[in-house]
């Protein structure tokens, strides 16, 4: 039996027709003929080889991205439409909703036709290439459970508009203006400066991910504190808490006319001052100019309750007169 050293002697030739420096020769000189054609200049054969194995690389990333494309357009028109992406997605046990589909598609649509052609899903292709990349750069101290890091990171990146690492007051502005909503120059910098630890004007994944889990912790104890004497279903209770806390500005319990036109305005609807009062005046129960819990609860299951009563009573009126209806036609006939 061979012995490894004399098998490491041995010379492999992969391509036997191309052994040899003349035939080595004459194939770069065509290759060189080639590239000056396209006005490309090689200046040795090893620059040669890096070109080709470039080319190469393109040429099959290109056929991958074609295969990866008509995979998703099922009926191949040449285009990717909503349900088409979501069936690709969701077929092998994806969790993915219409509006994430919509959303994405939105995102990717450059000619707002409603649909991927092959050229916006390369595009696609290449920043999710680029976020994937940048995800891996991410790091933090704080020890999280794989699913939540994941969360965590994807969060950012969300944020992290300009896919370098860090998260700047015009990033939390363009993010915000995707969503719909628009963030002042003076709200973009309040938010930087919420999670800017060290104060070198943006937000590493660090910060963010300390500060993020800091307010789920605020919110958790908050929550905690969020009572009332009114009986709830476990989902009215959750939809109490969550429309609260959103008004809620500076998560300390109670809603004051700054809470409720801070939000407001956030949420891109202007707010006069007395307007913002009135507001707290009408659900202020014990008159000391904020509205707790339990106060925002009871008026809202109010409104709910006579709202509920006054369909019932519609609808009663409705039958009753739909009835009156059909006995003065079969009167008259």
């Amino acid at each position: 039996m061979a012995s490894s050293s004399s098998l490491s002697r041995v010379s492999h030739q992969i391509f036997p027709s191309f052994h040899g420096p003349d035939v080595r020769r004459g194939f770069l000189s065509h290759l060189h003929n080639v590239f000056a054609k396209k006005e490309i200049t090689v200046t040795d054969e090893a620059v040669m080889v890096e070109k080709i194995s470039t080319v190469m690389l393109n040429k099959l990333k290109v056929e991958e991205m074609k295969k990866e494309f008509r995979s998703c357009d099922i009926d191949q028109n040449g285009f990717i439409t909503a349900s088409e992406l979501r069936y690709v997605l969701t077929k092998h046990g994806g969790d993915y909703t219409d509006e994430d589909v919509c959303k994405t598609i939105e995102t990717y649509d450059i000619d707002g036709d409603g649909r991927i052609s092959y050229d916006e899903f390369v595009k696609m292709c290449a920043r999710i290439e680029k976020l994937d990349a940048g995800v891996d750069k991410l790091v933090t101290s704080v020890t999280l459970p794989e699913e939540k890091m994941q969360e965590m990171k994807a969060t950012f990146m969300l944020f992290d508009v300009g896919n370098n690492g860090f998260i700047t007051a015009a990033d939390f502005q363009l993010s915000e203006k995707s969503d719909g909503k628009k963030l002042t120059e003076e709200e973009a910098y309040n938010m930087l400066r919420n999670f800017d630890a060290d104060g070198d004007g943006r937000v590493s994944f660090d910060e963010f991910v300390k500060r993020y889990m800091a307010i789920e912790d605020e919110d958790d104890a908050l929550a905690k504190k969020l009572v009332t004497d009114v009986t709830l279903s476990t989902e009215e209770m959750e939809d109490m808490i969550q429309f609260f806390k959103a008004l809620d500005v500076d998560h300390n319990g109670f809603i004051t006319a700054a809470d409720f036109q801070q939000s407001m305005n956030h949420n891109g609807k202007k707010v006069t001052d007395e307007v913002a009062y009135s507001v707290i005046r009408l659900m202020d129960a014990d008159g000391d100019c904020q509205i707790s819990f339990d106060e925002f609860v009871k008026h809202w299951m109010k409104d709910k309750r006579e709202e509920e009563k006054t369909e019932k009573i519609e609808k009663y009126v409705s039958k009753k007169l739909n009835k009156f209806v059909k006995f003065i036609a079969k009167a008259l006939t």
